[in-house]
């Protein structure tokens, strides 16, 4: 009897198991959520994203959430709602939540987005924290008398940090070890590039700009062509030095001159995301020169740099970044006022002193190119001169 009764206590677990796994839900495009939602495992393509509603538990179940490069992967708009389990990837922002009261995050991971978070004000909000480790407080040796003739006691020598306690290396500390103090490694790489990526930043950081959020049809387009515009002539190269336990970043703007050609911005307007592998909030981040406008603590910043003013900009951070972490930092360039020149332009317009004035290295090529010409003429007649006496 015994056996019995534990042989169908199993089964009943084994069907109830069953049952649960079977009772899933796989996710509809741009899907709103209203009700308890538990989502099938595996990878869902949802370019639009889903909308979560008020009194909601969704539960991916470990499933990857797909975009492509734009909208936003979750959306919430709904009052005591929990979102959990679920793997966000390749949106313009990973997970949305809009002025809502009683938000509960656990268990999400977010790879590929523009941006991961965008909370608005609210109550109540819970998201995943991770405390900061704590290190013993240094050995303070004895004090020591002053010796007979007044030399006062010489400062307590504390033990020294390891390059792990003062500079640590994320997200993953396999790829990359930190440099010794006083060492300086860079690497520079180019980031400015025509994709859905860019233009979805593009969006999100405008949307920052207009109170309702949405940014004007007209407007987005404009700044889109802007955009492609700036793609063409010129590229913005970034350039990670680590040293001292520090990540500096220098982002250099370089026009696409050529010879007898210049390309000249009235003011470049540059929008940045900053992942959190960097810098958790934009307050963690030292800018060196004037601090940029910050549209979100998250951190994302607007950077609007004149005509007169350096092409760059430089910030710095206490952590040593992988290449995992440098893949994703954004940033995207609109040139406005926008003008070339060009030889027959400048000289159409103003005449040689301007060329000379605009192009001096050019003008000096071509200057010295003609001098030795003509120094080689009068050398080659005067050897044929001689050669006829």
């Amino acid at each position: 009897m015994g056996k019995r009764w534990l042989t169908l206590m199993l089964s009943l677990c084994i069907l109830a198991i069953a049952a649960y796994a079977q009772d899933c839900t796989t996710p509809i495009d741009g899907q709103r959520i209203t009700q308890d939602t538990l989502f099938c495992a595996g990878t869902h393509n949802l370019a639009s994203g889903i909308i979560i509603g008020a009194d909601v538990v969704l539960d991916c179940g470990g499933s990857s959430l797909q975009g492509t490069g734009s909208t936003t992967g979750i959306s919430v708009v709904g009052d005591n709602t929990q979102v959990r389990n679920c793997d966000i990837r390749n949106y313009a922002t990973g997970l949305r939540v809009d002025n809502v009261n009683g938000f509960i995050e656990s268990g999400l991971s977010f790879s590929g987005n523009g941006q991961d978070r965008s909370i608005a004000q609210g109550e109540d909000i819970t998201l995943p924290t991770t405390p900061a480790p704590t290190q013993p407080a240094p050995v303070q040796p004895a004090a020591q008398p002053d010796n007979q003739q007044g030399a006062p006691t010489p400062p307590p020598v504390l033990p020294p940090s390891s390059p792990a306690q003062s500079a640590p290396v994320l997200p993953g500390n396999a790829e990359i070890t930190p440099p010794n103090t006083g060492t300086e490694r860079s690497d520079p790489s180019i980031w400015l590039v025509a994709d859905l990526k860019s233009e979805a930043l593009l969006e999100n950081a405008l949307s920052f700009e207009y109170e309702s959020g949405t940014v004007p049809e007209s407007v987005l387009a404009e700044r889109v062509a802007q955009l492609q515009q700036t793609l063409s002539e010129m590229t913005i190269e970034r350039e990670f030095v680590y040293r001292n336990g520090q990540t500096q970043v220098r982002i250099m703007i370089k026009p696409k001159d050529g010879f007898f050609r210049r390309v000249v911005f009235e003011n470049v307007t540059l929008y940045e995301y900053i992942p959190k592998c960097f810098a958790k909030l934009v307050d963690d981040i030292v800018f060196e020169g004037q601090r940029p406008v910050v549209l979100e603590k998250d951190p994302l910043l607007k950077k609007v740099i004149k005509k007169s003013e350096p092409l760059s900009v430089t910030y710095r951070a206490p952590v040593v970044i992988d290449k995992r972490c440098q893949e994703l930092f954004r940033v995207i360039g609109i040139g406005q006022g926008v003008k070339v020149h060009t030889f027959s332009s400048v000289l159409a317009e103003k005449g040689i002193i301007q060329v000379v004035q605009v192009f001096p290295w050019e003008s000096a090529t071509v200057a010295g190119f003609f001098i030795v010409v003509g120094i080689a003429g009068v050398a080659f007649k005067r050897f044929v001169d001689n050669i006829k006496k």
